[in-house]
């Protein structure tokens, strides 16, 4: 008599199949999971930190300008150039919201929410 631990299943193993009732939801595949868990940190900690960044390059940038240590040539160069990555930061930042808002995860920095 071999353990009941080894016997086989009466039926095959589906996570698909198991119950969503729990006291939270979390994605039942793993890899959903694991692309929950790093859109929210991109939301909650990457994107802001990124944001947050430009703002200090922007006060360094009218800093430097207020001064005059730079030729109005680089001063035309720097700041068209630095037009297009704002551009690229608030679009990266507006998709992490969108794909956040789509898969219904939490403002909290949790990678899933209670229902």
């Amino acid at each position: 008599m071999s353990p009941a631990s080894l016997a086989p299943l009466a039926e095959p193993f589906d996570n698909r199949s198991r119950s969503r009732e729990r006291s939270f939801s979390t994605p039942l595949e793993p890899q959903d999971a694991y692309y929950r868990t790093e859109l929210s940190h991109l939301r909650t900690e990457a994107l802001p930190r990124l944001r947050h960044l430009s703002y200090k390059i922007d006060t360094e940038w009218y800093e430097l300008k207020r001064t005059g240590a730079v030729s109005s040539e680089d001063v035309n160069t720097f700041e068209n150039w630095w037009a297009e990555k704002k551009c690229t930061i608030l679009s990266i930042n507006e998709k992490g919201k969108r794909l956040a808002a789509t898969l219904g995860l939490a403002n909290t920095g949790l990678g899933w929410s209670a229902p």
